[in-house]
């Protein structure tokens, strides 16, 4: 059984020198990016107004690494992030005898952009000559500056349910610069083209974030006029995520390196 078992082994380690491709010494130049389009929309029961979020999130990788050993390698790279967010909802509703006396709606746009150099080690698993999987760790600590605006509009209504006054102002308009640090540990799908280009697909995996917030809450004292309040803080999560819609796509190309077999020469 022992003998089999070292067979086995033995037979693997031997497919994967004969169909290694990412050899020693060999450069490896890839580029990832990520789409995601989100519309979110609920109808409420107020004078048929409804809550509605919308936003649009474009990530780009470049990244640069070297194989220091065949199939394991370390590298850097650059990972920018940007996210345009509009959301629009009732914030307050009060009701006298059943008729809507006040409303205000409050809407809020932010524009995201993130900037980070990341480091990164990656360990690839060859199953074939042109598939193979591997598993990436990449850390980075970058700035981001947030682009905020929030609107205020206040609409008050008589007893018959008409309206007597409305007022808009703009209660905020800041553009805060912090810092970021990310970290994760995904899986990844490579398939070669050619024995130098080919596809690859990250899956997101495990995740840590530390990134800055703002949050918006609303202070009053008498009940009818609503002040708002913007906080600033920092958000720390760990996620596992695989879902397709945060997957990235890339193309990766490798350059130079060793043969993945050597010839000795008898003595």
């Amino acid at each position: 059984m022992k003998k089999i078992c070292s067979l086995i082994v033995i037979l693997i380690a031997s497919h994967f020198a004969v169909s290694a491709q990412y050899n020693k010494g060999s450069i490896y130049i890839d580029g990832n990016v990520s789409y995601n389009n989100d519309n979110f929309n609920v109808a409420t029961l107020q004078v048929g107004s409804d809550i509605s979020r919308k936003s649009h999130n474009l990530i780009f990788s470049p990244n640069i690494g070297y194989f220091l050993a065949n199939n394991f390698a370390i590298g850097v790279g650059l990972e920018y992030q940007s996210l345009y967010n509009t959301k629009t909802s009732i914030t307050e509703s009060s009701f006298n005898s059943g008729i809507l006396d006040h409303q205000i709606f409050d809407i809020t746009s932010s524009k995201w952009n993130e900037l980070a150099p990341t480091v990164f080690a990656k360990y690839i698993f060859p199953i074939s000559d042109k598939i193979s999987f591997s598993l990436k760790a990449k850390f980075s600590h970058g700035l981001l500056t947030d682009e905020v605006s929030v609107n205020s509009t206040t609409i008050n209504y008589d007893t018959q349910g008409k309206v007597t006054n409305q007022t808009t102002g703009s209660v905020l308009s800041d553009k805060p610069s912090k810092q970021t640090n990310r970290f994760s540990l995904s899986p990844e799908f490579q398939y070669l083209i050619t024995d130098k280009i080919g596809l690859q697909v990250n899956f997101t995996g495990l995740s840590y974030n530390s990134i800055p917030v703002i949050n918006q809450s609303y202070e009053t004292l008498d009940g009818v006029t609503f002040n708002n309040v913007i906080n600033y803080g920092t958000e720390k999560t760990t996620t596992f995520n695989i879902n397709p819609s945060s997957w990235s796509f890339g193309l990766f190309i490798l350059l130079g390196g060793k043969g993945s077999k050597e010839t000795k020469e008898p003595k």
